[in-house]
């Protein structure tokens, strides 16, 4: 499934963030941990379930100028292997 730019991203109920100083982002779900790198925790950051798709990319365009178009491609093929564990969903 394709994210759309329209789509509103929001963590699954039961899935937070958590961040501690000196240490990795972990996005913590019902079944288990999941230890964030790259840019995972600034996107998980990032979703409020109002915000749209495009409004996030952008908003990651802001803060990282010179990550280039596969921004959007990457931020959506990992927003859909996190809705396919359940811990994001992704509403049109």
């Amino acid at each position: 499934m394709a994210v759309s730019p329209e789509a509103k991203p929001r963590l699954s109920v039961g899935c937070r963030l958590r961040e501690a100083q000196g240490q990795p982002p972990m996005l913590l779900m019902p079944e288990g941990v999941l230890q964030l790198r790259g840019a995972g925790g600034e996107i998980l950051r990032r979703l409020d379930g109002n915000k749209t798709f495009a409004e996030l990319v952008n908003e990651l365009h802001q803060a990282f100028p010179g990550a280039g178009e596969s921004l959007a491609r990457e931020t959506a093929e990992f927003l859909e292997r996190l809705q396919a564990r359940q811990a994001v969903e992704i509403r049109e």
